[in-house]
């Protein structure tokens, strides 16, 4: 009954015909979201529930949901991470477009969960010096931008395997390498929220 009048309150709210086959998962409703749109409470939560999602399922303590949500001070407290910083260098990659590069870089596929020490100490790095940061930081969405990430996690990679996930090294990090990181963050919701 919740699903039903949240669908009817989305279709009011942007318009869509009542005949419309609506579904409560579905991409376009996620495309857009991010750092601007999500309060950080609940940012840090959802990164939380993806980074519990990996580590339980290739069986890899974590931080606890309190580290990752609710501390708000001392070694342990988290933070919201742009993976594209603000510099030159990355504005460059969208042209100069100032509003575009704004956009891109607060969606949910261009954010992590990450230590606040490291976090600061990252903030306006280029992507190449970022994944130094973020190669064995023990938080697996961070790790797996990273290309020696693949070489010897035998259990991440034969679980991305099975369930079909599309997770990636990369090199660079402009406007395609953050959709496909988005659209991945929507197959694990998924698999969060409804398979479970």
């Amino acid at each position: 009954i919740f699903d039903r009048e949240l669908l009817n309150a989305i279709k009011r709210a942007q318009n869509i015909d009542d005949k419309s086959k609506l579904e409560l998962f579905e991409y376009r409703f996620f495309k857009n979201v991010g750092y601007t749109t999500l309060s950080r409470k609940f940012l840090r939560y959802f990164f939380a529930r993806i980074e519990h999602y990996l580590a339980d399922n290739i069986k890899r303590a974590t931080k606890t949901f309190h580290q990752f949500v609710v501390q708000a001070q001392g070694k342990e407290v988290h933070h919201i991470e742009h993976i594209v910083a603000r510099n030159e260098e990355n504005l460059k990659i969208f042209n100069n477009d100032e509003e575009e590069f704004e956009i891109q870089r607060n969606r949910l596929g261009a954010l992590l969960i990450f230590k606040g020490k490291d976090n600061i100490s990252s903030n306006n790095e280029t992507f190449k010096d970022k994944l130094k940061t973020y190669d064995n930081s023990g938080i697996l969405l961070a790790e797996s931008l990273c290309e020696n990430f693949y070489k010897s996690k035998l259990d991440f990679t034969n679980f991305i395997k099975s369930e079909k996930l599309n997770f990636k090294s990369y090199d660079k990090f402009g406007e395609n390498e953050i959709e496909e990181r988005h659209k991945l963050l929507f197959e694990i919701s998924k698999k969060i929220w409804i398979d479970d």
